[in-house]
C-alpha cells in the first residue's frame, strides 16, 4: 500500500516506529490524556517551563500552523482538490480522533467557502458532539433507521459554512450497524449538499464499522498514540486496510514528544 507522506508536525511516516513499542517492549506512560485537543502540548510546555521559557503563544502558533498545514494536505493542495470524504480513525483506541476531525474540519471551512460537514460514524461511542459542547439529538442513526435523509439532519455551526451530523441515538443493535449497502445512500445524499465530508470513526482493529465506510470514502487517515499503540497493531490496521482496498492517505502521530521542540527552537 502507498502512504501519502504528510510532513507535519504530528506526522513523520519515514520515522513513525521509532516512537511505537514493540510488541516485547513496555509502553511508556503517555504525558496526556485521549481527549485532549492537542495531547503533544504538554510535553511541550513542561520542557519550556524548565528552560525558563514561555511558550504558550508559540504553541499555540504551532498548534494552528499544524492543523492548517493537515487540512491543505487533506482537502486544499491541487492533488487533493478532487477529495470529497475523507475518514479519522484511531488504531484500537479513538485516541482523539474526534477532536482532531472537528478541528480539520473547522480549518478547511475557514479556509474555503466550499460547504463541509464532520459526521459522526462511532455510534457506539459518539463523541464530535462534546467537542462542540452541543448535544447529539437526531443523526446519523436516525437517518440509518429510514426516517429522514441524513443531509437534512446536518446543523449548521460557525462559521456558516460549516456543519455537523450528529451520530444520533442508537435504540437497538441493529443501528449501529454501518455496512455498505445501508449506508451507501446516504453517503450520495451528503455528497450532493457538501463539498467535504469529514468522518470521525471507530478504531481500525476493534470494529468493521471504519473498514465498511472505508470502501465509501476517498481514503482514510490512522491516528496512532506515540509510545503507547504497539507496531504490530499498526501494521495489522494497515494490513486490514490494505485488504479492504482503503486508501491510507497518512498517519498522525499524537502525543509525540520531541527533545528539542521545534516552536523552543525560536525561542532560544
Amino acid at each position: 500500500m502507498r502512504m501519502h507522506r504528510m510532513d507535519i508536525g504530528l506526522f513523520r511516516a519515514g520515522r513513525l516506529y521509532k516512537h511505537l513499542p514493540s510488541a516485547d517492549s513496555r509502553a511508556e506512560q503517555s504525558t496526556s490524556t485521549a481527549d485532549s485537543p492537542l495531547p503533544w502540548k504538554h510535553s511541550l510546555r513542561a520542557l519550556a517551563s524548565r528552560l525558563g521559557l514561555d511558550a504558550e503563544l508559540d504553541l499555540e502558533d504551532l498548534a494552528r500552523q499544524e492543523e492548517a498545514r493537515l487540512a491543505q494536505q487533506l482537502f486544499l493542495r491541487s492533488e487533493a482538490k478532487s477529495r470529497r470524504a475523507v475518514i479519522f480513525a484511531g488504531v484500537e483506541a479513538e485516541n482523539g480522533c474526534a477532536g482532531l476531525c472537528v478541528r480539520t474540519a473547522r480549518t478547511v471551512a475557514a479556509l474555503t467557502p466550499r460547504q463541509v460537514c464532520v459526521m459522526d460514524a462511532n455510534l457506539r461511542s459518539p463523541s464530535v458532539h462534546r467537542w462542540l459542547g452541543m448535544e447529539s439529538g437526531e443523526g446519523l442513526s436516525t437517518a440509518l433507521r429510514g426516517s429522514v435523509p441524513a443531509s437534512l439532519l446536518a446543523r449548521r455551526l460557525s462559521p456558516e459554512n460549516l456543519w455537523i451530523l450528529p451520530s444520533g441515538s442508537s435504540a437497538s443493535a441493529d443501528d449501529l450497524s454501518l455496512n455498505p449497502d445501508r449506508v451507501q445512500p446516504h453517503m450520495k445524499d451528503l455528497a450532493s449538499r457538501f463539498d467535504h465530508l469529514l468522518i470521525s470513526s471507530p478504531p481500525v482493529n476493534s470494529s468493521g464499522e471504519s473498514l465498511a465506510l472505508g470502501q465509501l470514502v476517498d481514503g482514510l487517515v490512522l491516528i496512532v498514540e506515540a509510545n503507547q499503540t504497539r507496531r504490530q497493531a499498526v501494521q495489522r490496521a494497515v494490513n486490514r486496510l490494505e485488504a479492504f482496498d482503503i486508501p491510507l492517505l497518512g498517519i498522525v502521530l499524537s502525543g509525540r514528544t520531541f527533545p528539542i521542540p521545534e516552536p523552543l527552537y525560536r525561542l532560544l
